[in-house]
């Protein structure tokens, strides 16, 4: 006899299709018992006799990556790169399940490299990032989606970034980017400027290809190599707008 399952949770965490049964399945106690081994968000269990049982709940969640052998505490590894998926957005920052036990914590400061003053500028529950560990204490997580800020302090003033090096950029000029995060309205872009210096950029939705474009993750994804022109900077607000279309095509900015 097996219990059967279909278990929605993150690409991260396992998947269980089915299990043995130790004892023979009936009502009381031992489906309770059952019930416990597949907790989970979105869990559908199909036992004889009592039919469906679903299982949901933040409260489970701790339980469920202990039960279906998620990465320990002791087991992630500072300065290790991870993909993980947005599950909660505050003030100051965003919580990431990237498989711990333990949702790690993206500070405000540790989104981008320019300054973030609304985190749902840059991100949004279910979304796809890649982090880095930064620190863990009393277990709990500390996570970056910039990889320069992996040395040093996380939580203090936000100082605008530089964007002097691309200020004057002639806006039919192709410079390298690789795309740090994806939005529903655009991807962040990370670029080089004049003197090797870094900063990062937002391409639009409407400027990343001629054409509708309905998705951005159908497009482009994170750690994704592209060819962007800088269209406009503002030094005071530590912002630059990019584009990955020609010049003067489709849409193009004025």
């Amino acid at each position: 006899l097996k219990f059967c399952a279909q278990i929605s949770t993150s690409p991260l965490r396992p998947h269980i299709a089915a299990m043995p049964a130790a004892t023979p399945v009936r009502r009381g106690r031992c489906s309770v018992i059952a019930a416990a081994l597949l907790l989970g968000a979105g869990v559908q269990l199909a036992v004889p006799c009592i039919g469906f049982v679903s299982l949901a709940g933040r409260l489970a969640t701790r339980s469920s990556r202990t039960a279906l052998s998620a990465m320990r505490y002791d087991e992630a590894q500072i300065g290790e790169k991870y993909t993980g998926t947005v599950k909660t957005i505050a003030s100051f920052g965003a919580f990431v399940d990237f498989g711990a036990d333990a949702d790690g914590l993206v500070h405000i400061s540790q989104i981008a490299d320019s300054r973030v003053n609304d985190v749902r500028d840059y991100l949004e529950e279910g979304q796809q990032v890649e982090v880095w560990l930064k620190q863990k204490r009393d277990g709990k997580f500390g996570l970056t989606m910039v990889e320069s800020k992996l040395s040093g302090g996380g939580g203090g003033a936000r100082e605008p970034v530089n964007l002097s090096p691309f200020e004057g950029m002639a806006s039919d000029v192709w410079v390298k980017g690789t795309v740090v995060t994806t939005t529903n309205f655009g991807a962040f872009v990370k670029v080089t400027g004049k003197g090797g210096a870094t900063a990062q950029g937002l391409v639009h939705i409407t400027q990343i290809q001629d054409g509708f474009v309905e998705s951005v993750a159908d497009v482009l994804s994170v750690g994704q190599e592209v060819q962007v022109r800088v269209t406009s900077v503002d030094v005071g607000a530590g912002k630059m707008s990019l584009s990955m279309k020609e010049e003067g095509g489709e849409g193009a900015e004025e």
